[in-house]
């Protein structure tokens, strides 16, 4: 877990609100009912609130022993980043794996053949 990060945001959670107003506004001109994943997280992050570690990756081969450094636990939550893709768990885009690189590739690349865009 990480703290959140208020950079150049001061005073309490209407500020951040405030400070927010134009990820409401374009929410609302393109008709979201759902913050995407990652835009939630950084909001939440935002009022101070901590949120998983996490990082984006595409190939599933560049990754290394260190990336997996980053997360505390003995297990990795995989989870595709598809902002049209709103029930993850029912199209197969999230699996919980063992923290160990052989795993996470494997079920990065499963994941990657699986799940339609």
């Amino acid at each position: 877990m990480r703290c959140g990060d208020r950079s150049g945001i001061s005073g309490g959670p209407e500020s951040v609100i405030e400070h927010e107003r134009p990820l409401f506004e374009r929410a609302r001109r393109a008709g979201w009912r759902l913050l995407p994943g990652s835009e939630g997280f950084n909001l939440l992050e935002r009022l101070g609130l901590e949120v998983p570690v996490s990082w984006r990756f595409q190939d599933p081969a560049a990754l290394e022993a260190g990336d997996l450094d980053r997360i505390p636990g003995g297990r990795i939550v995989l989870k595709v980043d598809c902002d049209d893709l709103a029930h993850k768990t029912v199209s197969g885009g999230i699996r919980i794996v063992p923290r160990d690189l052989n795993a996470v590739r494997q079920a990065a690349r499963e994941m990657s053949e699986q799940v339609e865009f």
